[in-house]
């Protein structure tokens, strides 16, 4: 199978391409010309977005996996551009991509920041409005140009050499360190899922195009791995047998804290997380903190 990925240079994007590379090639859009044996790079210009030439030359794409974002969880004036450029404008471009070339099989990448209360459209920062926003747009393609679209809810996920710098690795790092952790007063939820898993969820929905039509919502949020995040980081603590002490409250809430995490879609047909969470705290600490 041929699989086009966007953001194949992320934390996820790197584990996802090294997995599917086994039994798939992988082409690769980038801002950056690189190639290796199992996996080509296509590249995208920010200006004038894709040459189709490239595409001509290389065999027909089954599946398209869109990963590429711009983060930021408070925008400034500085981050707008981006903010549309990757979220928005790239999304679009490769739509009309995949049109041209009749690559009609897409998976995308949405944010549970989304909908600050699970039932709506109510984006939780500009991040997440752009990212909603794109969501009209793959709409668009499904319905009127007969695209076969799934649409997968990510969460927050973790795994090891991580450098993102999410509240999971700070707090282990805190604590592998003994100091001190300071935090909000730790009443909202959060997703956590291993990379591993996440991993898993992308395949199994590259499976469901066999059965899937038009656009498909899912969703990853699952009881298994839904935590109080006071409470997670207290395990986060017990796990790595530190002495450090948690200050809850020193931080306040975010504007649009998403208290009680729900979902407008439903769960992802065939997937639960399997990873321990203790068992792969100790995986991280071993590999990232006790060389």
């Amino acid at each position: 199978m041929n699989i086009l990925i966007t953001g194949g240079s992320g934390f996820i994007g790197k584990r996802l391409v090294k997995e599917l590379s086994k039994n798939n090639t992988i082409w690769l859009i980038s801002r950056k010309t690189k190639t290796n044996p199992n996996k080509k790079t296509l590249n995208y210009d920010d200006v004038l977005g894709f040459n189709k030439k490239d595409f001509i030359e290389i065999p027909k794409i089954d599946v398209v996996i869109h990963l590429a974002t711009h983060f930021v969880s408070k925008h400034s004036d500085d981050d707008i551009s981006k903010i549309i450029e990757s979220n928005i404008l790239l999304g679009v471009r490769l739509l009309e991509l995949c049109n041209h070339f009749g690559y009609t099989k897409f998976i995308n990448a949405s944010s549970f920041a989304q909908s600050i209360d699970g039932n709506s459209s109510l984006p939780q920062n500009l991040y997440a409005a752009s990212k909603e926003s794109f969501t009209t747009f793959l709409n668009y393609y499904a319905k009127s140009l007969e695209f076969n679209i799934i649409n997968l809810e990510f969460f927050d996920c973790y795994g090891s050499n991580d450098s993102r710098g999410k509240i999971f690795d700070l707090a282990i790092k805190t604590f592998t360190e003994n100091k001190l952790f300071k935090m909000s007063q730790g009443d909202q939820e959060i997703c956590l899922i291993h990379i591993n898993d996440l991993i898993r969820a992308v395949k199994k929905a590259i499976s469901l195009f066999e059965i899937n039509k038009g656009i498909s919502n899912y969703t990853l949020l699952n009881d298994d791995n839904k935590y109080k995040l006071k409470e997670l980081v207290f395990e986060l603590k017990n796990i790595s047998q530190s002495s450090s002490v948690v200050e809850l409250g020193f931080y306040p809430y975010r504007k649009n804290e998403i208290m009680d995490l729900k979902s407008r879609y439903s769960k992802l047909p065939g997937w639960n997380p399997k990873i321990d969470l203790s068992q792969a705290v100790k995986k991280i600490i071993e590999d990232d903190y006790n060389r």
